[in-house]
């Protein structure tokens, strides 16, 4: 073999494994990727899906949208779900009504808390929740700050999903995309189990 026939034949395998690469992050993923990245914690986890011990959220004040007040995320407390997303992501137009049927159904026993992410404060975020029917709470990070800010991952894609404990740990997070309120009582349960049984129907006895 030529070197320019070799050449040629190691970037068509090259272009193939991309090819590969791309399509297995895509569906593990299935989400809109976001353009910058602002993170200040070098040492944040950067893994779709990703287990982690459970960690405080950091100390971070950002002002509430849709009803919620101005709130330090170190002062979130738990059992409760957060949602990071935007109004350029078509996965989150998707999955915010789901998340409002999830806070009808376990609100105070499962809070739900949104955090919209490098939109601009200029009331579409707000505008959007209405449009979408999302009734939950949110808070307006514009300037990216939880990016790879510990323990958030870098925000590769979005929609995000965080669930925080009694304590004010995140206790596990994931990139997905939410369909079913099933998806997200499932990932409440692994992460903290037990805590839907609260809402369940209690028998009646004769």
């Amino acid at each position: 073999m030529s070197t320019r026939t070799g050449l040629r034949a190691r970037r068509r395998a090259t272009a193939a494994a991309a090819l590969v690469l791309a399509g297995v992050l895509s569906s593990v993923l299935s989400a809109c990727s976001t353009d910058t990245f602002k993170g200040t914690d070098p040492g944040a986890t950067d893994v779709p899906g990703l287990v982690m011990d459970p960690t405080p959220l950091p100390d971070v004040e950002l002002p509430g949208i849709n009803g919620a007040a101005t709130q330090n995320l170190a002062d979130v407390t738990g059992p409760t779900l957060i949602s990071v997303w935007a109004t350029w992501c078509t996965p989150c137009r998707k999955e915010m009504p789901v998340l409002g049927e999830f806070a009808q159904t376990h609100g105070g026993v499962v809070d739900v808390l949104g955090i919209n992410y490098q939109d601009r404060a200029d009331g579409r975020a707000e505008n959007f929740m209405h449009e979408v029917g999302a009734t939950y709470p949110s808070l307006q990070d514009t300037d990216g700050k939880i990016d790879a800010l510990a323990p958030f991952p870098r925000m590769k894609a979005l929609p995000f999903l965080a669930v925080v404990d009694a304590e004010g740990r995140m206790v596990g997070a994931e990139f997905s995309v939410i369909t079913e309120v099933s998806q997200l009582e499932t990932f409440v349960e692994k992460n903290l189990p037990g805590v839907l049984g609260a809402t369940a129907p209690v028998e009646e006895t004769e």
